[in-house]
């Protein structure tokens, strides 16, 4: 009975770290990341390409399809390498709204080696407005993304406000 409730309770601990590695990424009801594009297709080739569902990996709950079976071991050598910013979720609003919005696969920006997604309906294209602006709404998306996720690894300047701010609430 006591190596049967050891088991319900690692049971119940991975389901809730599933579940929390989930919850950030923008995944569709499967589990799949990037509408099932190949994450390494964005940083190789001219543009990304859809993978397919025999070539795939889950990491921390996210499920990616790959093209070829080298994308797919360039990817499990170094997967964070590979990993669009944010979650997957559009660039432009977690900067300029803090929000997560949508994503068309197709519309991206990979800047010194980071893919940035961006939210694309008709002939409105978020990625445009965050080249007008990226400059100002890289710092505040990466702000906002520490404070949707709430992570633990924020600048020392946010620690320091924070720890001020918890003072003077005092």
């Amino acid at each position: 009975m006591k190596h049967l409730s050891y088991f319900v309770i690692s049971c119940v601990w991975i389901s809730c770290v599933y579940a929390q590695a989930l919850e950030h990424q923008n995944v569709d009801a499967q589990g799949v990341a990037l509408s099932g594009y190949d994450p390494v297709s964005y940083f190789v080739g001219e543009a990304p390409v859809k993978g397919l569902s025999t070539l795939s990996v889950t990491w921390k709950g996210a499920t990616y399809y790959f093209a070829s079976k080298a994308n797919k071991a360039k990817f499990e050598a170094a997967p964070k390498d590979f990993l669009p910013q944010y979650g997957g979720w559009c660039a432009y609003a977690i900067g300029a709204a803090g929000k997560k919005y949508g994503v068309h696969p197709e519309s991206y920006v990979v800047k010194e080696g980071k893919l940035y997604l961006f939210y694309k309906k008709g002939d409105y294209d978020a990625s445009e407005n965050w080249a007008k602006e990226e400059d100002k709404l890289l710092p505040q998306a990466d702000k906002a993304w520490r404070t949707i996720t709430d992570t633990k690894d924020s600048a020392p300047s946010d620690k320091a406000a924070q720890q001020k701010k918890g003072q003077s609430e005092k």
